[in-house]
């Protein structure tokens, strides 16, 4: 006599791989087999379900790390003109100068000897960590220091302009993400991923 927990699994593999042998369910209670059938239903489901999800997880990481990496590298490009000059329409600066006067009305509380050098360095992180982002280099760093440095441009805009300028432009946002992108599992469609199967591969 077969066990309820030995009949699910029959039914379960039978479902699975159609190619195993027909289940022998004679002599078997009809109650048995419905609840053995329906269980087997409910765990196949429920492994389609985690199927999609992680289908989904590998679209949101990648979808989430190019949308991270195209946007910082998206404001580098207009702060050298790359959107076109500045007072046209979706350009925020044109050009480096009004790059730099910015900085100085979002640090207000730094020396002024000290604003272009915060400028470069702002661009040059936002360049790194962008470029690391749509490769997928060393993801997972650079997505915990796009985190930071999200949360830091937020709070800087909060007290130099109010809490407004940082929400309307999804900043808060933008860090939540990045944040949430250093907590993936895997990398798809990634340098990471690239490497990790190399690395894999040179083991077998």
């Amino acid at each position: 006599m077969k066990s309820a927990y030995d009949l699910t699994v029959a039914v379960v593999s039978s479902h699975v791989d159609p190619a195993l042998p027909a289940l022998d369910i004679s002599g078997l209670p009809l109650y048995a087999v419905q609840c053995a059938d329906a269980t087997s239903n409910q765990v196949i489901a429920e492994q389609e379900g985690n199927g999609l999800l992680k289908r989904m997880e590998d679209f949101g990481s990648v979808f989430l790390r190019l949308a991270l990496g195209a946007s910082f590298l998206s404001a580098v490009g207009d702060r050298f003109g790359f959107w076109g000059a500045f007072g046209k329409a979706g350009v925020a600066w044109g050009d480096f100068s009004h790059f730099i006067a910015y900085t100085a009305k979002l640090n207000w509380f730094m020396p002024s000897a000290t604003i272009p050098a915060l400028a470069w360095a702002a661009t040059f992180a936002e360049t790194l960590l962008g470029i690391a982002l749509v490769l997928g280099a060393f993801t997972r760093v650079a997505a915990f220091l796009s985190g930071l440095l999200l949360l830091l441009f937020a709070l800087v805009m909060t007290f130099a302009l109010g809490p407004e300028a940082p929400l309307s432009f999804s900043v808060f946002s933008a860090s939540a993400g990045a944040f949430l992108l250093a907590t993936c599992s895997k990398y798809s469609w990634s340098l990471d991923s690239l490497r990790a199967e190399r690395i894999l591969g040179g083991k077998k």
